[in-house]
């Protein structure tokens, strides 16, 4: 995709995020959206109230297939990657081998600070962050 394309999706990002604001205390308000090869959006999601599924997971549980090696995942802040009311949402962007992974902004809690990135990397997962 290109960086034209980029923007447009993470537009589409941070719209999905719109119904989590006031809503998903105490996590921010987040978006997601999961793009196929072919650019075209197969699923969104915003972060629920709090020990409900963050946008990432709420996106990708959308998809009934368990390979999106073609599609990106176009995330409005890093994704988690620490247990707390819900699993990780690095976990679930691994199982269901997303191939490319794009971030609006790093999250700079304490149990993330660039691990997510890190870690999917170390998986293969193409991470491009937003600037």
């Amino acid at each position: 995709m290109s960086l034209t394309d980029d923007a447009r999706q993470m537009r589409a990002a941070f719209k999905a995020a719109i119904p989590a604001i006031g809503n998903s205390d105490p996590n921010p308000a987040v978006g997601a959206v999961v793009v196929s090869e072919r650019g075209e959006i197969i699923a969104s999601g915003a972060t629920q109230r709090a020990g409900f599924p963050h946008a990432e997971r709420f996106a990708l549980q959308k998809i009934p297939e368990a390979d999106l090696s073609a599609a990106t995942l176009y995330v409005t802040l890093e994704p988690c990657c620490h247990h707390g009311r819900t699993p990780p949402c690095v976990d679930i962007i691994l199982d269901r081998k997303v191939g490319r992974v794009v971030i609006a902004e790093r999250d700079f809690a304490a149990e993330v600070m660039g691990r997510s990135v890190a870690l999917l990397r170390e998986h293969g997962v193409d991470v491009s962050l937003a600037e």
